[in-house]
């Protein structure tokens, strides 16, 4: 198995390609650019017959254009975010008695627990 992958590595190694000789200093000059030899043509003048519309979306299609991609952005997120409600594990919560707790209401439940406690104790197993 290993004698496999170092022939495979080896044969990867000669295939890849040699390096260009240019590349072997990269703070070398620049070489000079070769003289430029061609003529230069005379511009022809051009005509225009048509508008200096070019062609492309006016203002109202380019607010349609952006407005449609807002659009859709926005119902990708909605969507996202309906799934992950959907989806959420949803936590189990001990009912609380809501508002306040009045003094005779506290000292009740303390008594309550005292005697559960007590209660409790008394039915311990015997060691």
């Amino acid at each position: 198995m290993a004698r496999r992958l170092v022939l495979a590595l080896a044969a990867l190694a000669l295939a890849a390609p040699a390096s260009a000789l240019a590349q072997q200093s990269p703070f070398a000059p620049l070489p000079q650019p070769a003289p430029d030899t061609t003529t230069q043509a005379q511009p022809q003048p051009t005509t225009t017959t048509s508008a200096t519309n070019g062609g492309g979306l006016g203002t109202a299609g380019d607010i349609l254009v952006y407005g449609a991609g807002a659009l859709l952005l926005a119902g990708i997120g909605w969507l996202i975010v309906r799934d992950a409600r959907r989806r959420a594990p949803v936590e189990e919560r001990i009912p609380q008695p809501r508002g306040t707790h009045s003094p005779q209401r506290h000292a009740r439940a303390r008594a309550k627990a005292k005697a559960a406690r007590a209660q409790r104790k008394r039915n311990r197993a015997r060691r």
